[in-house]
């Protein structure tokens, strides 16, 4: 049996927009309905079936990814850079 949160984030925009008495941003809704595959449950989950907690960790973690995606392209810039000097010694060496 699926255990009920009532701490999602559907229900706090839900309760935002009644205590506020103002719709909630479109754009918001809109990304509250996208899905992010999760590892642990090996499916997809919407956003808005999420409390604060769990997509706070999502989003640390997809920060985590992009830092070590950052770090991996400079890396391989470096050894792309390299090797084109290489490339270019030999080129030299070749014509003389």
């Amino acid at each position: 049996m699926k255990k009920y949160n009532q701490y999602t984030l559907e229900n706090h925009f839900k309760i935002l927009e009644i205590q506020t008495g103002r719709k909630n941003p479109c754009d918001i809704m809109e990304f509250l309905e996208e899905e992010y595959y999760s590892k642990s449950k090996e499916t997809y989950v919407k956003y808005k079936d999420m409390d604060i907690t769990h997509l706070i960790r999502v989003m640390l973690n997809a920060s985590e990814d992009v830092e070590e995606i950052r770090e991996e392209n400079e890396r391989l810039r470096l050894v792309i850079k390299n090797l084109t000097n290489l490339i270019g010694e030999l080129n030299n060496a070749v014509k003389h």
